[in-house]
């Protein structure tokens, strides 16, 4: 199941266990703190549109997790583009061609905690 992101504070409160026979020593209650992160998210391609045999530069960015992120797979770019993780962003750097036009990818990322953000179906519009 999912959790909302954020802050969890609680009381925990011994009560006395078998080792100092069940004696509370410490009644005073210690205050926790969970914090969820959320998980990582890729958005969207940024332009989508590039020009035959011209230097295109498009970048994908990350929201949520945590930095620094690792593990890029980009299964389905075409050989001629590459991937690379700039800080919060995926770039995706190269001199397209016409036969890359419509050409369907998919991005995944691990974040410094091991989430992983995956998204599918970007595509890239040569003309």
């Amino acid at each position: 199941s999912s959790s909302p992101d954020g802050s969890f504070t609680f009381q925990v409160q011994s009560n006395g266990n078998t080792a100092n026979g069940g004696v509370n020593i410490d009644p005073t209650p210690e205050t926790m703190t969970i914090n969820v992160n959320p998980s990582p998210a890729l958005g969207t391609l940024t332009p989508a549109t590039a020009t035959n045999g011209t230097s295109y530069s498009g970048t994908i960015p990350i929201t949520g997790g945590t930095g620094p992120f690792t593990s890029l797979s980009t299964p389905g770019l075409p050989a001629d583009l590459s991937a690379a993780i700039n800080g919060t962003n995926v770039v995706i750097t190269g001199t397209p061609a016409l036969a890359d036009s419509g050409v369907t990818f998919s991005v995944s990322l691990d974040d410094a905690n091991g989430a992983v953000a995956t998204s599918s179906n970007y595509s890239l519009t040569v003309s």
